[in-house]
């Protein structure tokens, strides 16, 4: 019997004292158990192994532990998420397959301008955006040509952390208000870009590019509210933000529209070199052009979430897709430092 160790955050340091931040970190935790129990389901033995512990316990206990493959779901360490590629690096030395990206592209997906400009030299639409370190590097030469409304959030962090009705910036001054305020709390670079005002899309890809039914934000928010997706509209389910921004799944969308969105979504993927799963949020500006927002290589797996949603759409069951990301990684053991890997 196979043994899978579920990699996962349960680290309370993630918290900035938002309830989004809170529940946020449940929900991990919540994905960790459905991934252990499906797992056992299917007859693998799981040992859960979080990560809040010391470095050093932590390679001791999975070089000791030994799996024949780590369901890795680390999105953090010792309250930073920059830590995240280096999670999936520290598996990588020891000599253990996982399931998820690979570090390089953990850490070119974390940093949102870099992986722009990346998708851009392949020549993909991507949002227009320029890279700050706080409110008083927003003057008009630095903003390149970007003109209110302007949207902001952090350069390196995702689940929407920082992200509420004030990254809508309708004009520079709100903007650099902004800018400086989320650089003070998340103590890094934000970025500003241009909001587009049309239709959102996601776009999950497992595997070697097989391509999932496309999602819809279907926007019900009050008038005037700006249709962003917020932490509490991830999160809090009792928040207005949660109850306007439903998903629908599979997307009403028409050729040639669809057939666009699939192709950018798989040309994404393929340019970062994601492998077993991310999900590509794409955005259409005022003329109905669609743009991609950003890749996210360590998405949501909970049954309930975005990535599973979308394979039921399309006849996958959450149990083969969880068991099925285990199999890609175990076909992927290698010979690790002139030895065979132990766990093959």
């Amino acid at each position: 019997m196979s043994l899978v160790a579920v990699l996962y955050n349960d680290d309370a340091k993630l918290c900035r004292g938002a309830e989004a931040d809170r529940r946020a970190i449940a929900a991990v935790e919540g994905a960790g158990n459905a991934v252990a129990e499906t797992l056992q389901r299917a007859g693998f033995a799981v040992q859960k192994v979080p990560t809040g512990r010391s470095g050093a316990a932590l390679v001791a206990y999975l070089d000791a532990l030994r799996p024949a493959v780590v369901f890795n779901m680390g999105e953090s360490f010792a309250g930073s998420t920059a830590m995240e590629p280096h999670l999936a690096a520290m598996l990588e030395l020891l000599g253990i397959p996982y399931t998820g990206n690979s570090p390089l592209t953990l850490a070119l997906a974390r940093d949102k301008a870099l992986a722009q400009r990346l998708l851009e030299g392949y020549g993909l639409p991507v949002v227009k955006l320029v890279a700050v370190g706080n409110g008083d590097d927003l003057a008009e030469s630095v903003l390149n040509g970007l003109t209110p409304p302007l949207f902001v959030k952090p350069r390196f962090e995702d689940a929407s952390h920082g992200i509420t009705s004030e990254n809508f910036c309708a004009s520079v001054t709100e903007a650099r208000r902004r800018v400086a305020d989320l650089s003070r709390e998340f103590q890094q670079p934000c970025l500003v870009q241009e909001f587009l005002p049309g239709r959102e899309f996601l776009a999950g890809v497992i595997l070697d590019g097989q391509l999932l039914p496309l999602s819809e934000i279907d926007w019900q928010l009050p008038e005037g509210w700006p249709r962003i997706l917020t932490g509490e509209s991830k999160w809090m389910e009792e928040s207005p933000y949660f109850r306007g921004t439903p998903v629908k799944c599979p997307a009403e969308v028409e050729e040639p529209l669809a057939g666009q969105l699939r192709d950018l979504a798989r040309r994404a993927y393929q340019a970062l070199e994601c492998r077993d799963y991310a999900r590509v949020d794409i955005r259409l500006d005022g003329h109905g052009a669609p743009h991609i927002l950003e890749v996210n290589p360590n998405p949501d797996l909970s049954p309930e979430a975005g990535l599973a949603r979308a394979a039921s759409r399309g006849g996958i069951s959450y149990d083969e897709l969880i068991v099925g990301f285990v199999r890609h990684a175990l076909a992927r053991r290698t010979l690790v430092g002139g030895r065979d890997d132990p766990a093959a």
